[in-house]
């Protein structure tokens, strides 16, 4: 418990970090916020706005918003569009990996 606290502290500052670095990092941590909130529909809506405005060139935030758009349709129960989500992050943006 201790150490999931801790990731999501770090998370969390690393957010608020990249949002004061690029606007649309902004956009993305208040999607991640309501995700973990459990506003999947309204964190989905948040996260293909960042991928259709397509207002950065940063590939691992664009990469995030897709996945994030992968999770909440997981969240949903939505796992055949959740494929076809995580899958168009695989092929739009192959370089960016999960380290």
């Amino acid at each position: 418990m201790k150490k999931l606290l801790v990731s999501l502290m770090i998370g969390l500052v690393a957010g608020l970090v990249m949002a004061a670095v690029d606007p649309v990092a902004k956009e993305s941590e208040a999607a991640r916020q309501m995700m973990f909130a459990g506003e999947f529909v309204k964190a989905q809506a948040a996260y293909q706005k960042i991928v259709t405005d397509a207002a950065t060139t940063n590939q691992s935030i664009l990469a995030s918003a897709q996945s994030g758009i992968g999770m909440c349709l997981v969240r949903q129960v939505k796992c055949e569009e959740a494929v076809i989500a995580f899958a168009k992050a695989i092929k739009d943006y192959p370089t960016i990996s999960d380290e």
